[in-house]
């Protein structure tokens, strides 16, 4: 009677999460199949850094001088050398990390008031490395004392076509669009400085242009950590030293070195986010690494489609990622000077994704009057991609930060997989 009805339902049940598990494992093996072995890896550093994030821009229409500044543009400096204007070069001094990256440890009543620590490069006022505080890279062999391992969220990359290692968030060019001049500034190092208060850290990132001694623009980039803070500010200040106006435009580099979480399958992945016709902000273009790596030059350019603006550019893993937002100019309900997001890979091995990464366009409809400044502030969020952290955020919720698990809840992921099976085990207990 009803035992035997039961169990013969029990069995169906079993059965059936049997096949749908099993031919979900060879669907995923298909779509997504392990990639091989890497035969060249980038060697590790023995010492891990925290980089501030610079960047993230959306403009109201493309243009070509936009998409010239973002396309990396080779020997960048023969274009100041021919017009005298030439780059000022600091010394190096003491790295700088803002914020803290140790765990709190309750025997030594230690509490660390950061979320991460940031480490700050010279070299194109970029970031070194970004490491999370209340995050591992590895289960500690004894829970009691763990070991010191603050989440890597963004490394250094060794980049052999440079000779040295590509980090995160560099500013790497200038266009003077009148002018058509461009003046190279990743690869010379800044003037960096920091300061402390009480309710967090800063460092100001300068680099100054010049002309036969004399000083003609200067680039200032102020990163801000706040205690309890997810989110790095970044405020860029572009100064026109000069007495005549001057149109120009910004490539800023993204994040780099963000780690692949999954071993059966690469998540990776650059995401972003534009305001429609109606000003809703909804998903922007997104890409893989592979797609970027096939691309000519291993650079592809992500435009959103007409009407529509960037709001947002990140990468992002399973579980983590780093989003890089525009903040409006006054008066405006959205971010007018963020142009295209180019996707960028700069290894030759197929097979390795650490190297994705992205430059934007940051487009000011402006010129910079004589003697005057235009100045963008970005925000980075650094964390884990949950939905209860965006809830606490005060930007999240109105930039739309969930968006960035939207590519995880595709058709081929576990959710989608839960719900079906959920359905058929419901319709198979009426008919059985």
């Amino acid at each position: 009677g009803s035992m035997e009805s039961q169990s013969k339902r029990a069995l169906i049940a079993t059965l059936l999460c049997v096949v749908v598990l099993v031919g979900w494992s060879r669907l995923m093996d298909w779509l997504y199949p392990p990639p091989s072995a890497v035969t060249a890896t980038a060697p590790a550093l023995n010492q891990p850094v925290s980089e501030p994030n610079n960047a993230a821009v959306a403009a109201k229409s493309e243009t070509a001088e936009s998409a010239e500044a973002v396309k990396p543009v080779p020997d960048a400096h023969k274009p100041s050398d021919i017009t005298g204007l030439s780059v000022k070069h600091e010394a190096t001094g003491e790295p700088i990390v803002l914020g803290d990256d140790r765990q709190d440890d309750s025997k030594k009543q230690f509490t660390n008031p950061y979320e991460m620590a940031v480490t700050l490069s010279q070299r194109g006022g970029g970031v070194e490395a970004i490491r999370l505080s209340r995050h591992r890279n590895n289960v500690p062999k004894d829970k009691r004392n763990p070991d010191h391992d603050p989440y890597d969220l963004l490394r250094p990359v060794a980049n052999p076509k440079m000779g040295e290692s590509e980090i995160s968030f560099l500013t790497r060019q200038v266009l003077f669009v009148d002018d058509k001049h461009v003046v190279k500034l990743d690869d010379v190092n800044w003037s960096l400085q920091k300061s402390t208060d009480v309710k967090g850290e800063s460092a100001v990132a300068t680099s100054v242009v010049q002309r036969a001694g004399k000083e003609v623009f200067k680039l200032t980039k102020t990163y801000r950590l706040d205690k309890g803070s997810h989110e790095l500010g970044v405020t860029l200040e572009a100064w026109n030293l000069t007495d005549k106006h001057r149109k120009i435009v910004i490539t800023q580099g993204g994040p780099v070195g963000m780690k692949n979480e999954d071993p059966q399958r690469e998540t990776r992945r650059i995401i972003t986010a534009v305001s429609d016709e109606k000003g809703m902000i909804v998903d922007g273009p997104l890409l893989m690494r592979d797609e970027a790596y096939k691309a000519e030059g291993g650079t592809k350019d992500l435009l959103p489609e007409e009407g529509r603006r960037f709001w947002w550019a990140a990468v992002g893993n399973k579980y983590f990622a780093c989003i890089i937002s525009g903040q409006p100019l006054p008066g405006e309900k959205q971010p007018s000077y963020l142009g295209k997001v180019s996707a960028r890979t700069f290894l030759d091995d197929p097979n390795s994704s650490d190297d994705l990464t992205f430059d934007e366009a940051i487009c000011p409809h402006a010129s910079i009057a004589p003697g005057g400044k235009l100045t963008f502030a970005l925000d980075a969020f650094c964390g884990p991609k949950s939905d209860d952290l965006f809830d606490r955020l005060p930007h999240a919720k109105e930039r739309a930060y969930h968006i960035i698990a939207n590519a995880d809840r595709s058709g081929c992921t576990f959710h989608v997989l839960q719900v079906a099976m959920l359905w058929l085990l419901t319709r198979l207990h009426r008919l059985v």
